[in-house]
């Protein structure tokens, strides 16, 4: 199971590090997360390529670290939430593995793990309040030690990166779609009455329900609309 503490920080593997484990790295621009060259959905870039901005790699793709290969499958946590996130991992059994803190926005985590096969992206998941996107094929992330708001800062090592069975992935998977929609419901109920109607769904599992019955509405996420 995971253990982290928001100070825990390791030294980020350097570019030549990423190259020689396969990493699909692609150049972003300076304190930026945007790719600045073309291609970058496919390109193998070498290490010339890559500038002196910031890094990131593409998920979906096969990787080789330290004798485990496998495809790179991430969990995008968005949300600063780390109890939220340890809770995550427990309610999942999840499995200690390679942990990134993103220096964008949210301040969110990057979870990191290998998978079997290749995975599309997942967008509009959720566990209780926080945000969750799956980085499958055709999506990317930004690496440390890139900076965009602040530093993106290693807590857990790249050499611990694990394995994540099919079924474990599939069957938390799902259920991150289903507190998606949770969310998504939550966010638009227009009352404590709807919220409350809501709780009653049978198709919620209790942790959903209860988490259902104690929400309230908290201020609007920059973006979005009341």
């Amino acid at each position: 199971m995971q253990t982290l503490t928001s100070r825990m920080t390791q030294a980020a593997p350097s570019i030549d590090q990423f190259l020689t484990w396969d990493f699909p790295l692609i150049p972003l621009g300076r304190r930026s997360k945007a790719p600045i060259a073309k291609g970058w959905q496919e390109r193998r870039f070498e290490r010339t390529d890559l500038g002196r901005g910031n890094i990131g790699t593409r998920a979906g793709e096969t990787v080789n670290v330290d004798g485990r290969s496998g495809v790179l499958y991430i969990l995008d946590f968005d949300s600063d939430d780390l109890a939220c996130l340890k809770a995550m991992c427990r309610h999942f059994d999840l499995p200690r593995s390679t942990c990134v803190r993103t220096g964008g926005q949210h301040r969110g985590y990057h979870l990191f793990y290998l998978v079997d096969e290749p995975v599309r992206k997942s967008a509009g998941l959720a566990f209780h309040d926080a945000p969750i996107d799956i980085m499958g094929t055709g999506s990317f992330v930004v690496l440390p030690p890139s900076i965009v708001e602040r530093e993106y800062r290693v807590l857990v090592g790249f050499d611990e990166i694990t394995t994540l069975s099919a079924a474990h992935r599939a069957r938390m998977d799902d259920e991150l779609r289903r507190w998606g929609r949770l969310r998504r419901s939550l966010r638009k109920a227009a009352d404590a009455d709807e919220r409350a109607t809501i709780a009653q769904d049978p198709d919620l599992n209790p942790a959903m329900r209860r988490h259902a019955r104690e929400w309230q509405p908290a201020e609007p996420e920059p973006g979005t609309k009341n």
